[in-house]
């Protein structure tokens, strides 16, 4: 019996598918002399697609979160960077499939029945009170299956039945009062009408149905992760079999700020299979607040068979608090050190992540190190400098010219990455 729960509940989670050294940092301060027997040229490179950097900063602190940062000394980190290609990688893009997809329905809605359109045999169904403490047994007894109008015996088609209880212990969230269950291979595609007595008339369901041996995937993709707010959203979406892309007949898609009480409709354009709106910028929220989120309900018949698939992506929405300056000064005196100019638009604790690459003896770019660094900057600029010691480059054997990869910014008390830039720096004797 458990390895049924455990693979009943592999099924439905399937388908529910983000060196300390005291060195000081200059916050607050200008970028100083460039000149010297040590310094190095530094040269930012063109931003590429899947790159992100304000364009302008916040003009209104006060629709700021505070920061919560709780630590003010500034720290450096730095560690051998192994087993990372010297090839720039391109592919930022956010992406998610599904086979899946929900019905609310109540109590008495679910006793008349309601229509689960199938793809494919095998479907995997579970039903939930629509609240987590919703206090109401459902009875595996009292369902009933049809397809197209084909009675079948919910006794031998109903397989795997488990409860949420035992789904909750496989570190699945849903409610206890559940019941989920796996569909007999006799049970053909079609219209699956599913009818449940004996539940309270005005008890708010969920159906949930995932369709693992489906041939048909809807995909929702962006080309990254995190957007500036007043950047556009352009969401791609589509649906096929792996061998034809299915045109759409009914598509509804929303973006639902991280509370999930205000939502934004998504412009939508079939024919070039997008999803667009700017980014919104009237409701900032803390990272530790969760993530913006961009739901998609799509709707299709081909060959008589309707397919329904439901997404969700989430998105980062950040508003434009700070962002390297192009500043940068580059020493190699007692090891690599690289102080880079950040603007800022509110006071806070700010980090920089860089992976740095050197050059060998044959000409040839290697990983020499990944380097962080963090502190307060209270004025309008500042700087934040990373360091890698003069014995990490000796071990190594690299030297210039070095090149900055993957350079981020990010606010830690708020915890938003502010710029990334995969090809950032480069930096030459």
């Amino acid at each position: 019996m458990k390895n049924i729960i455990i693979a009943t509940a592999a099924l439905l989670i399937a388908g529910n598918s983000l060196a300390q050294t005291d060195g000081s940092v200059r916050s607050g301060l200008e970028i100083g002399d460039t000149s010297g027997p040590a310094a190095l040229s530094a040269t930012w490179l063109e931003s590429r697609d899947g790159d992100l950097a304000a364009q302008a900063l916040i003009k209104d602190p006060a629709m700021v979160p505070d920061s919560r940062h709780a630590e003010n000394a500034p720290v450096h980190f730095a560690w051998a960077l192994e087993d990372v290609s010297a090839d720039v990688q391109t592919d930022q893009s956010a992406r998610v499939e599904s086979r899946q997809y929900w019905v609310d329905a109540t109590g008495a809605e679910l006793a008349k029945g309601v229509a689960l359109p199938l793809t494919a045999r095998g479907a995997v169904i579970r039903v939930s009170p629509l609240e987590s403490g919703g206090d109401v047994r459902i009875d595996p007894a009292s369902v009933q299956l049809s397809v197209n109008g084909k009675r079948f015996d919910s006794t031998r088609s109903m397989l795997h039945v488990t409860d949420g209880a035992s789904l909750q212990k496989q570190g699945m969230s849903v409610p206890p009062r559940t019941i989920a269950f796996k569909l007999d291979q006799d049970v053909p595609p079609g219209k699956l009408d599913l009818s449940v007595a004996k539940l309270p008339g005005d008890q708010n369901l969920v159906v949930h149905v995932f369709e693992p041996e489906s041939e048909w995937v809807a995909e929702l993709a962006l080309p990254r992760h995190t957007f500036a707010a007043g950047e556009t959203l352009e969401f791609g979406f589509g649906l096929g079999d792996g061998t034809i892309a299915a045109n759409v007949d009914s598509i509804q898609a929303v973006l639902a700020d991280p509370y999930a009480d205000k939502t934004w409709d998504l412009e939508i354009d079939k024919a070039a299979g997008t999803l667009k709106r700017s980014a919104p910028g009237d409701r900032f929220v803390s990272g530790h607040d969760g993530l913006f989120e961009a739901y998609v309900y799509l709707e299709t018949v081909h060959d008589g068979l309707t397919i329904r698939r439901d997404l969700k992506l989430p998105v980062s929405i950040v508003p434009p608090l700070a962002r390297f300056t192009g500043q940068t000064l580059a020493t190699l005196e007692d090891g690599l050190k690289l102080q880079i100019g950040v603007q800022t638009a509110v006071p806070g604790r700010f980090q920089v992540n860089g992976q740095i690459f050197g050059t060998s003896a044959d000409g040839s770019l290697q990983p020499l190190a990944m380097a962080q660094a963090a502190a307060v900057i209270e004025g309008a600029a500042g700087s934040i400098e990373l360091q890698v010691d003069k014995r990490m480059l000796e071990v190594s054997g690299l030297g210039a010219p070095f090149e900055v990869r993957n350079l981020e910014l990010l606010d830690q008390g708020r915890m938003f990455l502010l710029q990334r830039q995969q090809r950032a720096l480069l930096l030459a004797e």
